[in-house]
């Protein structure tokens, strides 16, 4: 566990997880017969064999199954965010899902906050939500053709938004945050001009 464990340096935050998981195993096993045979020190009225190196790795082993946890939630979740249909997609339900992860993140404990594993999560979270606000008013009805011509024309990005599996993902290829302000000032007219629209057919 010391020399070839989850917690060597060098290792990517996948490859501290897998080994994290083969050495939980084990530690599993050798854990139940610590505790086997301190039931039966017990019995005989033996004294209890301490085992420090063992409860050290224990503690350890439940802060990493924390990190890592919450790791690959994250990384499970943003896989699955990419992947949903743009038509079908409720934005709200992501910015919530993304604020559950930051208190989570929040909650762990200080050391584990200066791992690879944990900057890592925090940068996916954070570039996430900070393009959120964006897919949300991208999202709304109120957007037109012409309106997605000429965030294209901001973006020198062609959206096919026809195509029935155009997903997240397709959309996220575009140089979004660069041009933030710019997408935002389409979408806030597009829902003036519904308005307006509405207005006049009153």
């Amino acid at each position: 566990y010391h020399s070839d464990g989850p917690m060597q340096p060098g290792l990517t935050p996948k490859q501290a997880s897998d080994k994290l998981a083969i050495f939980q195993t084990q530690f599993d096993t050798l854990w139940r017969k610590h505790s086997s045979y301190s039931v039966g020190e017990d019995l005989f009225g033996m004294e209890h064999t301490d085992q420090p190196g063992l409860v050290a790795i224990k503690k350890e082993l439940n802060l990493l199954q924390r990190l890592y946890k919450l790791y690959n939630d994250v990384i499970d979740s943003v896989d699955g965010y990419h992947k949903k249909l743009w038509k079908t997609i409720d934005i709200e339900d992501i910015s919530n899902e993304l604020m559950e992860y930051q208190n989570r993140c929040r909650k762990l404990p200080k050391g584990l906050k200066e791992w690879p594993a944990f900057q890592d999560i925090k940068k996916i979270i954070d570039d996430f939500s900070d393009i959120c606000p964006i897919l949300e008013l991208m999202s709304n009805k109120a957007m037109k053709q012409r309106h997605w011509q000429r965030i294209e024309t901001l973006t020198k990005y062609k959206f096919e938004l026809e195509k029935p599996d155009f997903a997240l993902n397709d959309l996220m290829k575009a140089p979004l945050l660069p041009n933030k302000e710019d997408i935002e000032d389409v979408c806030i007219s597009a829902m003036k001009e519904k308005d307006i629209e509405a207005k006049l057919k009153g």
